[in-house]
């Protein structure tokens, strides 16, 4: 009875429905039909399982991609890195030797910040000459080499 002013009065048809179809299921299968029409090109000319097997083949398939970050700002991520074997290269041979023939104990302060470097990493042998370098970080096998040569880790906001 498709002329019923009322859209949502449903129980005149809930007995025209044939036997075995859902209770809320008033549609014809004409409509069902339609919707499923709408999908027969792309079933067509593509199959779903060669879209798998072509798939397969491209960087990124396999495996997790990661967790998302929302708005990922690179500024507060930015940490640029240098190793202890190049710390006394931004001295200069001279000054070091320099620093090396003073017995008053005063001793070279490096700043990598002003190098554009945040981090001291501890790769590399440190020589055994006192050393006083600034950074806004450092590693653990850094910040050991460096107390080991008889230096200092000052941090840096």
């Amino acid at each position: 009875n498709a002329s019923c002013a009322c859209r949502y009065d449903n129980a005149h048809q809930a007995e025209e429905a044939p036997q075995g179809a859902r209770r809320g299921a008033l549609r014809e299968w004409a409509h069902w039909e339609a919707q499923e029409a709408l999908l027969w090109p792309r079933k067509r000319w593509w199959p779903a399982h060669a879209q798998d097997a072509f798939d397969k083949y491209h960087p990124g398939y396999f495996g997790k991609v990661g967790m998302r970050h929302f708005h990922y700002k690179k500024n507060p991520y930015h940490c640029p890195t240098v190793n202890i074997d190049k710390i006394w290269s931004m001295v200069g041979l001279e000054e070091r030797k320099a620093f090396a023939k003073k017995t008053d104990g005063t001793v070279p302060l490096i700043d990598v910040t002003e190098f554009g470097f945040f981090k001291v990493i501890g790769k590399g042998k440190l020589p055994q000459q006192p050393i006083a370098v600034k950074a806004k970080l450092f590693s653990k096998q850094a910040e050991e080499k460096i107390k080991a040569a008889g230096g200092v880790c000052i941090l840096r906001a």
